[in-house]
């Protein structure tokens, strides 16, 4: 798929477009939270605003950086994207931010 194609798509089809981005990257993880009362979507969110560190995040979630560093293992395994390579950090970021969008 070519830029423009994809952006005409996005123009054309956004909601869906964004639905499944979603569905690609932190539904996976939206379900796991729900269903095992965790609070992995918001480490995620926090360790991707505090610039990938796990201590600034564990910081934030007052808890401590291996629990993040577990915590970040559990959302590879869960949503098959790595937090060590720029392009898995992007696409959980986008599909964050698409989910927000997607509930405004």
């Amino acid at each position: 798929m070519t830029d423009a194609v994809s952006l005409r798509s996005l123009r054309d089809r956004p909601y869906e477009l964004l639905s499944e981005l979603v569905e690609q990257t932190v539904a996976p993880l939206a379900e796991y939270d729900h269903t095992k009362g965790t609070d992995l979507t918001l480490t995620l969110e926090t360790y991707l605003e505090e610039n990938a560190s796990p201590t600034r995040a564990a910081a934030a979630l007052h808890t401590h950086p291996q629990t993040v560093r577990y915590r970040l293992s559990r959302i590879e395994d869960i949503t098959g994207l790595r937090m060590d390579t720029a392009e898995g950090r992007l696409r959980l970021l986008l599909g964050l931010r698409a989910r927000r969008l997607l509930r405004q």
